[in-house]
């Protein structure tokens, strides 16, 4: 029997009531009568056929309607399972080393005596990634991270991208390069290299900053002591003004939040150009327990920001996401073969999910299919009115919390109301046509 699909929402708005619904983003407007008429045939929603024909035609074409038990719960299921087995793409991360050259307070890495990828991995990996594009697949995107991974620039990084560059181009297919670093290692040579034709392909980088000079050399010094800050905000400049694409992530805690507006000015000589291709990104530092005023003042500040013109992530995006990890087609390689699949973990031996051999394959253990089988989170969240949105968080997390009773992000259902909330005022904000 056909009922009200358990993936929508009564949201109050100026000219009555929205119902939204968040598993297909579409949405319908109703005066009171009518979400009457909706809550008293929930169950049996077909009735509203002979009552107001115009009504469930609307809920039928707008996905409100589930035809029987779980339909879009399977529907969504589905759509997932393409999504993490397609093999159109490949996302390999490399950890050249775990040393680094900064000593921020909040890493989860021990960078002491930490070396760096010996020649025989080296040659692993390039024999992994000549398999991967000796293969189906259309694209492959390599990703740096550590650790600090320019630390390995010249023995381990460069090599890995000029194999990369001629096995694509031996193979037809495409590339991508990114990295995750800390932006004190990127000279003039290193960064005429990534940016002036020796990748080939533009290059993305993700840049942290702990707040304005002050707080962030606070928190970000070199191993010796010394400021990293002015050095950073130069490098970013100049990769900007040679070409490459740049996202500044803020690492920000109750003590720094309010220093970021400073940071904005570093930037106003831009030209508009370079500017499209910055964007900021607010993220609360995992050990940091911030209070609700600092989420007010990141908030406030993304605004703020925007207003400035200036590219800032949303926090919140209405269409939903899932991590990148849990797609088979995505692993992380670190300096001595240990193989893991995201970067949000320490890289202990014991979480690791396989092992690469000297001929450049990949042996998985169980805890690699453990760790998958929690890719739609646990059984709660089969009947949580949340799935679309959460997905059940990652498979590492749900993996991690599998004994937990309930929800194992502990949300209540306020919580929810308030998180699809905003994912509605999200959804309608993206709606809204561009300021001229």
């Amino acid at each position: 029997m056909a009922t009200l699909s358990p993936y929508c929402a009564f949201i109050p708005v100026e000219e009555g009531i929205a119902l939204y619904n968040y598993a297909g983003q579409t949405v319908i407007d109703l005066v009171p009568e009518l979400v009457s008429l909706i809550m008293a045939n929930k169950e049996t929603i077909e009735e509203i056929k002979q009552i107001h024909p115009d009504l469930y035609t609307a809920l039928n074409s707008g996905n409100f309607i589930e035809n029987y038990p779980n339909e879009i719960y399977d529907q969504l299921i589905n759509k997932m399972i393409l999504e993490f087995s397609s093999a159109e793409s490949f996302q390999l991360t490399v950890n050249p080393t775990l040393a680094c050259n900064c000593n921020c307070w909040y890493c989860y890495e021990n960078h002491d005596n930490m070396p760096l990828m010996d020649e025989n991995h080296l040659s692993a990996i390039k024999q992994f990634i000549s398999r991967k594009l000796n293969s189906s697949l259309n694209h492959f995107h390599l990703d740096f991270f550590g650790g600090e991974p320019l630390l390995g620039f010249d023995s381990i990084v460069k090599p890995i991208i000029e194999h990369l560059k001629y096995e694509s181009k031996v193979f037809s297919k495409t590339y991508s390069i990114g990295f995750t670093t800390n932006g004190t290692l990127l000279d003039e040579s290193r960064i005429q290299y990534l940016t002036s034709g020796g990748t080939n392909q533009p290059v993305r980088f993700q840049i942290t900053l702990d707040g304005s000079r002050n707080a962030h050399n606070a928190t970000r010094s070199t191993r010796d002591g010394r400021g990293t800050y002015d050095l950073i905000i130069q490098n970013i400049k100049s990769l900007l003004q040679n070409g490459a694409s740049v996202m500044v992530r803020f690492n920000y805690t109750t003590q720094n939040a309010y220093t970021f507006i400073d940071v904005a000015s570093e930037f106003d000589d831009l030209t508009v150009d370079e500017r499209k291709r910055l964007l900021f990104s607010f993220h609360k530092v995992w050990q940091s327990l911030a209070k609700e005023t600092t989420n007010e003042i990141i908030h406030s500040m993304e605004k703020t920001y925007k207003s400035w013109n200036y590219n800032v992530e949303d926090r919140i995006i209405y269409k939903g996401g899932h991590c990148y990890a849990d797609k088979e087609n995505c692993i992380v390689i670190n300096y001595n073969g240990d193989v893991f699949k995201c970067t949000a973990r320490d890289f202990d031996n014991k979480k690791r999910i396989g092992t690469l051999t000297s001929d450049g394959q990949i042996i998985y253990n169980k805890l690699y299919s453990d760790v998958l089988s929690y890719r739609f989170g646990t059984k709660e969240c089969k009947t949580c009115r949340l799935f679309p949105i959460c997905h059940g968080n990652c498979s590492q997390f749900s993996y991690e919390n599998r004994f937990t009773e309930g929800c194992v992000l502990h949300y209540s259902e306020e919580d929810k109301q308030s998180i699809i909330l905003k994912y509605y005022n999200a959804f309608c904000n993206a709606l809204k046509p561009p300021l001229s």
